[in-house]
């Protein structure tokens, strides 16, 4: 994927990427400093925001590899069902073949 890609809500993504780029997206907002001077604190706000828009858009290209609409997002602010929303997008395989979010991200395409 290029960088791009991490910004668009368009494709899929398989549970292997996924999980790649939560478990960074993790580790990065859980060592902010948060005692830090003021301008280091604008870039770290702004840097917050670009990976946490970047942590959305993973989570809906996601939805999109189970064929689910990205809309679906939402539901992880309902406390429980959004427990069962997060097992399901780690643990559950991907629609196989295209579907009508893109092509399958496991398949392997000659350039």
């Amino acid at each position: 994927m290029d960088f791009k890609s991490y910004f668009s809500f368009e494709g899929r993504v398989n549970r292997a990427h996924f999980l790649r780029v939560i478990f960074l997206l993790g580790i990065f907002f859980n060592n902010i400093e948060t005692d830090i001077g003021y301008l280091k604190s604008i870039f770290l706000y702004a840097t917050c925001i670009i990976f946490a828009i970047a942590g959305i858009c993973i989570i809906i290209k996601r939805l999109h590899d189970l064929e689910i609409s990205g809309g679906f997002i939402f539901l992880l602010l309902i406390p429980f069902i959004s427990t069962f929303l997060i097992i399901l997008l780690v643990f559950i395989k991907g629609t196989y073949g295209p579907n009508k979010y893109g092509e399958d991200p496991l398949v392997v395409t000659d350039k």
